[in-house]
Formats: structure tokens, sequence, C-alpha cells
């Protein structure tokens, strides 16, 4: 983790969370310590612990700055297997893509599309973010076919890039 993500006004962490952790027993962080932090799609700045109790972590939160904008990228991709592409999720939001569109596939499994990965693809991003330094996290959309992917892409022809294994 290279910054802490927040939820907007949060400022207490609890045992159970992976944050909690983090903190105590990876960066052993006591009171009065600082870490780089941030607010989901906001600022950027330094938490600071305030109390650490049994099983709650209490944080003041300062804000320095706006986050580096994401690369204007847009990323179609057929939809791969769902542990694949909760692995994938999480590595595009670490480098900082703007936008992910993932489409059925032609020879892809079909019932892709139902996976519980579907329930929550916020967790992978916002672990990408952390990894990657920043509070803004991709667009992600699942789209029912590719052509209607295409037509949500409105890049100049120039700057479009095709990766096919064929």
């Amino acid at each position: 983790m290279n910054l802490l993500l927040l939820e907007p006004g949060e400022r207490l962490l609890y045992r159970a969370d992976p944050r909690f952790r983090h903190i105590t027993r990876i960066l052993r962080l006591d009171v009065g310590d600082t870490i780089r932090a941030g607010e989901h799609g906001g600022s950027v700045g330094v938490a600071t612990l305030v109390t650490i109790e049994s099983g709650t972590l209490e944080l003041s939160f300062a804000p320095e700055g706006s986050p580096r904008s994401l690369a204007p990228v847009t990323l179609l991709l057929g939809h791969p297997r769902p542990i694949v592409l909760k692995r994938m999720l999480r590595d595009l939001s670490t480098i900082g893509v703007e936008r992910i569109l993932v489409v059925p596939t032609e020879n892809g499994e079909q019932s892709y599309r139902e996976s519980n990965l579907w329930n929550d693809t916020t967790t992978p991003l916002r672990e990408g973010a952390a990894q990657g330094g920043s509070t803004l996290t991709p667009d992600l959309r699942l789209e029912d076919s590719l052509t209607d992917a295409l037509r949500g892409i409105d890049a100049p022809t120039e700057t479009r890039f095709v990766l096919h294994a064929e």
C-alpha cells in the first residue's frame, strides 16, 4: 500500500479492516506517526494516527493537494475468467487507466458475465489505486457487445490500437 485510501470523512478504522492490520502490523506505526493518505476520489495528503485503542484506530487527515489525473486510456477488454479479471482490475487501477470496458467474446464463456466478481468490483479497483498512490479509480463498465463498447469510445481514430493474438 503506497497510499492509505480512505472514504471521504472516514477517520476510524477497525481491527477487521486490512488497512488497520497494515498500519499496525506491517508499518508498525504508533500514535503521532504519519502516513501518506487520500480520500477516495478526492485530495491526497497526510494522515496522523491520533489514537490506537482496543479494536479501533483513529486518524486525522490533512489534505495537501489534488491527485494526479488518470491516464487518458480506454481499455477495451474481452471478458477473461473472473479470477483473472479481478487481478487485472487491480493492476490496471495501479497503473492509472482511466476507463475499462469489458465485453463478451465469441469464444469466451458467457457465464462470466454472471460471476460474483461483478457484485464487488470496487475492492480490486481501490486496492490498485492505493498501490499506485492515487485516490482515483478507473471507470469500469460491463458492455453488452463489442459494438456497444465501440460506440462509447470517442477517441480519434489515429490514437486507437488493437492488440490481438491472431
